[in-house]
């Protein structure tokens, strides 16, 4: 049975969330969003039933090849992220890894990140706690406070052939994964 690591491997990161809050709140998100690789990002609404969004998701793989996007030119973010990045693989081998980002609007909404699912090939993928990794506490799941951010990663499910396109939902809504896409922009 794999080790699953514990929040207090992450607290030994506690630079990585004060860094990365300060990139992702304070920098232009959308101009970070447009740099980041077709195919290996996606960005959708937790719709309801009645196709209303509750909240916007961002999801991006964090590899060596988005993390100095996503620092936005911070040497020191850069660094933290890589070093983060090296912790999660040895936890983690050979799966990829999601950085997420929740926003949500003047309203109060809950979010739980075991309601992300994955799919391919007409399978499907439950995300579980030991799949989730928060950089703070909100993304463990409960109440959102009116605008706020919640940030935190996904390691992607075991089985999920990450050559072949895969695809993130919450709620009704979904985005579409095709790392095939970014092979093909390098």
């Amino acid at each position: 049975m794999r080790k699953v690591p514990s929040f207090g491997v992450l607290i030994s990161f506690l630079i990585v969330p004060v860094l990365l809050t300060e990139v992702v709140v304070w920098a232009d998100w959308p101009e970070i969003w447009t740099k980041l690789p077709e195919g290996g990002k996606v960005q959708f609404g937790a719709e309801t039933v009645r196709g209303e969004a509750d909240f916007w998701i961002y999801a991006v793989v964090f590899t060596a090849d988005t993390i100095p996007i996503l620092a936005s030119g911070n040497l020191e973010v850069e660094k933290a992220f890589m070093s983060l990045l090296e912790t999660i693989h040895k936890h983690y081998p050979n799966r990829l890894v999601l950085f997420v980002k929740i926003s949500n609007w003047s309203w109060v909404e809950y979010f739980f990140p075991t309601n992300f699912v994955f799919t391919q090939f007409r399978r499907q993928y439950q995300v579980t706690y030991a799949d989730i990794l928060p950089l703070d506490k909100g993304f463990l799941g409960g109440r959102m406070a009116p605008n706020v951010m919640l940030l935190g990663f996904i390691v992607v499910p075991e089985g999920i052939d990450t050559s072949q396109p895969f695809t993130l939902r919450y709620g009704y809504g979904k985005g579409v994964f095709n790392l095939r896409k970014v092979q093909g922009e390098k």
